[in-house]
């Protein structure tokens, strides 16, 4: 493996872990890392990125791809098939509910308005949430890069948000980043901050000694 994009880890098994590459598509470990085996069918010429398991069900994974939108296995990732959604050229944000399993949610993109896509039923159907955004943003392009759902807390979720004046500035220091909350499964959405202006937030992660205390990467 000489370009992995994502790591995904079985929460029953952590001896099982999953890698997506962009050369070589998607890997599995069942030793911890020590070997590695290619999982590819259905899956040629895929750059699969955005790896997730289900927490209660660990063979079934789902990724976002660039070639294919959203792809799910149901068998440990041995085969994948798509799912028809998602943004084909990028890499969009999924998460599982680790509650409520059977949703799914993916990061979307959209111009003047926050965007979220929700499966309540794992990934066979989906209805898009939208927010406004703040007026400081009013008009800019929106981008959600992480999707968080608390560990313990059912239907709190975060989300990593960036805004830019256009993707031609994409990568160019303008861009402006966000964190909004859901407490209802992602079916409404809030504006939390931070006050200062930060970069685009690409990563939440929830401490794991006191899951009430987030942190944020831009």
């Amino acid at each position: 493996m000489e370009n992995t994009n994502e790591f995904a880890i079985d929460p029953s098994n952590p001896d099982v872990i999953y890698a997506g590459d962009r050369g070589h598509a998607m890997f599995k470990s069942n030793d911890g890392g020590a070997t590695w085996s290619k999982m590819n069918e259905g899956l040629a010429a895929v750059v699969p990125l955005g790896l997730v398991v289900t927490p209660t069900d660990p063979d079934t994974l789902y990724a976002d791809t660039y070639a294919l939108g959203v792809i799910k296995s149901s068998n440990g990732g041995h085969s994948w098939r798509s799912l028809g959604v998602g943004a084909i050229g990028y890499g969009l944000p999924l998460a599982v509910d680790p509650v409520t399993p059977t949703r799914v949610y993916l990061g979307a993109g959209a111009s003047n308005y926050f965007s979220i896509q929700i499966s309540e039923d794992a990934a066979d159907t989906w209805h898009e949430v939208t927010a406004t955004l703040p007026v400081t943003w009013s008009g800019w392009e929106t981008d959600i890069l992480k999707v968080a759902p608390h560990p313990h807390i059912s239907g709190r979720i975060l989300a990593g948000a960036q805004f830019l004046l256009s993707y031609a500035l994409a990568d160019a220091g303008t861009e402006r980043g966000a964190i909004y909350a859901s407490d209802d499964y992602g079916e409404a959405w809030e504006y939390v901050g931070p006050a200062q202006p930060i970069s685009a937030v690409v990563g939440i992660a929830y401490d794991a000694t006191d899951p009430n205390l987030a942190y944020a990467a831009t």
